[in-house]
């Protein structure tokens, strides 16, 4: 029997990791809280696995950030470092995601809820995260 797969995500931000998990029944994204992003890629990664040992990922999305035009720049050379270390240490696969538009359509939803500009900065990383985390679930969805 296959082991059911465990998916989370992490948005990479300048001051935060945003970090989300999908719902095992639902298949469902949910933020989680966002943690610090200060310190190299190694000890984000180990920040990362302490948040989400309790839900034990298998499959990790990394938030990529691609400018508008397809190009990348240092913010994506340290996704990928990030992605590496968390691969690395975490001993799961990580799939970078390309992240373009992930945190206006975040922004767009906590307004939606009501979620005040204030409070929003606060969540906008996790938020982010779900954004991401859902692409990625819908795209491995089954077909029917």
């Amino acid at each position: 029997m296959k082991a059911a797969r465990r998916y989370a995500a992490v948005d990479p931000g300048s001051k935060r990791l945003g970090l989300a998990v999908a719902d095992p029944d639902t298949g469902v994204a949910v933020p989680r809280p966002a943690l610090p992003a200060d310190g190299g890629p190694e000890a984000l990664a180990k920040r990362v696995g302490e948040a989400l040992a309790d839900f034990a990922p298998t499959h990790v999305a990394v938030g990529n950030p691609v400018s508008l035009d397809g190009s990348r720049g240092p913010a994506t050379a340290r996704a990928r470092a990030l992605a590496i270390a968390i691969r690395d240490q975490l001993g799961v696969k990580v799939e970078l995601v390309d992240e373009r538009f992930s945190t206006a359509e975040a922004a767009r939803s906590l307004r939606t809820l009501g979620v005040d500009a204030r409070a929003a900065r606060s969540r906008i990383d996790s938020a982010a995260a779900v954004v991401i985390l859902q692409s990625v679930l819908d795209r491995a969805k089954p077909t029917a």
